[in-house]
């Protein structure tokens, strides 16, 4: 998926979604549940990259 379809999917705008994925901000515990949803993945895999 593409960043803008990511940020879409969880109802923020793009540059929101983009600064997470570069590291600028963080988001939130509600974000990652959704985060972790949407890519299938537990919150160990997405924050632990394994």
């Amino acid at each position: 998926m593409t960043q803008k379809q990511v940020a879409e999917k969880l109802n923020v705008v793009e540059s929101c979604y983009a600064n997470w994925e570069q590291g600028r901000t963080e988001p939130n515990i509600a974000m990652l549940r959704k985060l972790c949803k949407l890519f299938e993945i537990t919150l160990d895999e997405l924050v632990d990259g394994k």
